[in-house]
């Protein structure tokens, strides 16, 4: 199982939405590019930036990303390490963490947020990789 956050993670994270077929149709005409920025808490001592690239409603790259600086996204959703861990546990949706501002998006959010089921199944495929996190 993959470590949340790391680059094996964004690599499942990658093969899970092209996995998804009902994501590859909901995104069929979805092109844009994603940071994920995981801040440091008390449980992960630096923070950690994952990209993901989607092109026609499949995801072309996603990987961790050591230097973020210049890097042009469309969208960047940043929150502590203990949101992102409470959404992947599933503790929390990641759409009513957004709407609660416990993460944070810069970028159109409304681009995110026009086709609802597109960005549900964005979320969703996050969901379903098999994670592990980091001791504390």
């Amino acid at each position: 199982m993959p470590v949340f956050p790391s680059d094996e993670w964004a690599k499942a994270f990658q093969e899970e939405l092209n996995r998804s077929q009902f994501y590859a149709q909901v995104a069929k005409d979805w092109s844009a590019t994603y940071l994920f920025i995981v801040e440091a808490d008390s449980a992960l001592p630096e923070s950690v930036v994952l990209y993901a690239e989607i092109r026609q409603g499949k995801c072309v790259n996603s990987y961790q990303c050591d230097d973020p600086v210049g890097k042009e996204t469309d969208l960047v959703l940043s929150a502590p390490f203990g949101v992102w861990r409470r959404m992947l546990e599933q503790k929390m949706h990641p759409l009513a963490a957004i709407a609660k501002r416990q993460v944070k998006v810069q970028g159109n959010v409304l681009k995110l947020m026009q086709n609802t089921k597109r960005t549900h199944e964005f979320f969703e495929c996050g969901l379903r990789v098999h994670t592990e996190f980091p001791a504390a």
